[in-house]
Order: C-alpha cells, then structure tokens, then sequence
C-alpha cells in the first residue's frame, strides 16, 4: 500500500544561509537573466515562483528541492531571506512527494486574458511587426505564421498554427509588457 502523507506545507521566510544546495548545482540561466532577475527579486522583495525545500536533521537548515536559479538570483540581490515552500517531511519522503506531484507544477501557467489574445492577433496580423521579439517564436516561425495571415481570433489561429504553441506565445508576449 503506498504512503498518503499529510503534509504541513506552506511559504516560509527563511535565511539563505539556511538553505542546503545539493553539489553541483548550476544555474541554467543566463549571466543577463540572472541579472535580471536579481534585480526584479530585490525590487519587490519576493517572487511568484517560490523555491520548494524539505526540513532535515539540522532544524535550521532546510533541502533545495526546486528553484535553485531563484536562489542563485537572490544570492546576487544580496538578499538575506528569500520565500521558500516548505514540506516539512524528511528528503526521502519530500523527493517521492515532488515526483508525485510535479505535474501539477505544469498546471500553474499565466491566465490568458481576453485582451491579451487581442494584443497578440493584433502584433501577428501587424506585417511590420517584429515577430521574433516573442520567446518561441524564430525566423522560421515567424515566416510561417506570416505566411497564414490574417487571423481573426484565437481559434483561428490554433486551426492555423497548432492548438497549444499560439497559447505559448500569448504567454511570452504578456509577459514581454
């Protein structure tokens, strides 16, 4: 029979220095990114995406499980906390948590709202629009979808382009703003 855990999980503030990184970790971000995601970090004080860390041994020391690019960022900041989730189980049982549970991960994508539909057709349907601004979207891309124009909404679009690539790219452009 599997294990259910009833885990008490919520954001904690906590010292950098509290957080064990496992060895060998490396940033997949970008010098530029990095940069400036520090910056954004020490701006507002806290980010969206929290890092996710477990409880060990040592109970002022807490396991990165995810988000070691946000600590590396905060780390530049020269920030002394940082918002972490916390699962307050053991490594083991917090890594065979995060197996069973990383798809809901994928769930959290930005809400598309109506008017940032509208923005993007508007920018697509635009023949001076630079294209390859978006994320995703490269010169090759960028001929296909020019050479599909014009779109009316957004079904049309995903009849043109693919039902889950244009919301990728509605995604990148809002976050462009």
């Amino acid at each position: 029979m599997a294990t259910r855990y009833a885990l008490e999980t919520k954001p904690y503030q906590i010292n950098l220095e509290q957080l064990e990184i496992p060895a060998g970790q490396v940033s997949g971000l970008s010098r530029r990114a990095l940069k400036d995601l520090a910056v954004t970090l020490k701006d507002n004080q806290a980010s969206a995406v929290l890092p996710v860390a477990c409880v060990t041994d040592d109970e002022d020391k807490y396991h990165l499980l995810t988000g070691f690019d946000i600590v590396e960022a905060a780390r530049a900041a020269e920030l002394a906390q940082i918002w972490v989730f916390v699962i307050a189980v053991p490594q083991t049982e917090a890594g065979q948590w995060m197996a069973t549970h990383g798809t809901l991960s994928k769930l959290n994508d930005s809400l598309i709202e109506p008017n940032d539909v509208d923005n993007f057709i508007k920018l697509i349907n635009d023949t001076k629009a630079d294209m390859t601004m978006i994320p995703g979207i490269g010169h090759m891309t960028a001929d296909k979808v020019a050479a599909a124009r014009p779109y009316k909404d957004l079904a049309d679009v995903q009849s043109k382009l693919g039902k889950k690539r244009p919301l990728n790219w509605i995604r990148a452009y809002k976050n462009l703003a």
